[in-house]
């Protein structure tokens, strides 16, 4: 897989399953029906557009079997959404989720070799999770934005905690890679990086 497919399958990717998982926050229910609906829909092809752009992710590896998962369990919540039970389920968002950032950080694992340490398999999963949350809240808050234009009346709260959420995140994200670096600072790719020798 060429690399701008690599980084098009992740950004997409973690925007959707980290877009799924802020979808249960308890303030989002005075967005209304039509919110939930509209951002399912959303994340649904956002994650189907990277699973295809990133071609070679369909191969039956595991990370392929828990990105599947998420596609379906997320499916048949829109499904319900749209036709059978007009109440979104914040369960299946999680299980959705759940499975959606395991198979994101196992894509993730699969590019690095040799095999990580047991700190740097940690600070992989602390940082894809980080990532798909900080994706998914800049997202959704630029969503619930548009609401407003609609909605007027809508309640500011949801979108304070858009903001609080996503700012630490830009915070915590600024830590991590500083971490990552310090801890990788012997790497013969850092130090190519840091010299321009390498894109």
């Amino acid at each position: 897989m060429d690399r701008i497919q690599e980084i098009s399958f992740l950004v997409l990717g973690q925007l959707a399953v980290g877009g799924t998982l802020l979808l249960v926050l308890p303030s989002l229910q005075s967005a209304g029906l039509s919110f939930y609906r509209t951002n399912g829909i959303v994340l649904f092809i956002t994650f189907w557009c990277g699973f295809f752009i990133g071609g070679d992710a369909w191969g039956l590896q595991a990370s392929s079997l828990f990105l599947l998962g998420f596609a379906i369990i997320f499916f048949i919540y829109n499904l319900r959404l749209w036709f059978r039970h007009p109440h979104h389920s914040p369960t299946m968002l999680l299980i959705a989720a759940f499975l959606g950032n395991i198979g994101l950080i196992l894509s993730i694992r699969s590019y690095i070799t040799p095999a990580p340490s047991s700190f740097r398999l940690l600070m992989i999963v602390i940082d894809a999770v980080a990532s798909n949350l900080l994706l998914g809240s800049g997202v959704l808050a630029m969503l619930l934005g548009h609401s407003y234009l609609t909605h007027p009346t809508l309640s500011i709260v949801p979108l304070r905690h858009f903001s609080k959420i996503f700012m630490g995140l830009v915070f915590a994200q600024g830590g991590l890679t500083l971490i990552n670096l310090i801890s990788s600072f012997s790497s013969e790719r850092i130090w190519n990086a840091f010299m321009l020798n390498t894109f």
